[in-house]
């Protein structure tokens, strides 16, 4: 009675799509490895050893925007028996204890 309100799916007659070879790990490794050798002779092994270079310069930076950074710098710095007496303080004591 309310099969007008239901909603017919539009059949739309779909295309054979090409088969895909399935390869192997070994072939999948090989033309990894063929890609790789082809991208490193359009870069340059100058190139490729110059951004090598930059990347590990960025790696040895210190970050000291972060407040994490920042706070590690402040408590190396700090004098230790002032440190404990703030941790201390940080430290709650145990409340069923009364």
């Amino acid at each position: 009675m309310l099969n007008w309100l239901k909603f017919k799916k539009k059949t739309v007659p779909q295309a054979k799509s090409p088969q895909k070879e399935i390869q192997s790990r070994e072939q999948l490794v090989a033309t990894a490895l063929k890609n790789m050798q082809e991208t490193r002779d359009i870069i340059g092994e100058e190139k490729l050893q110059k951004l090598a270079q930059l990347i590990l310069q960025k790696k040895q930076t210190v970050d000291d925007t972060s407040p994490a950074a920042q706070a590690k710098k402040i408590i190396a710095q700090m004098d230790k028996a002032k440190l404990h007496d703030f941790m201390k303080l940080m430290v709650q004591d145990d409340q069923t204890k009364h």
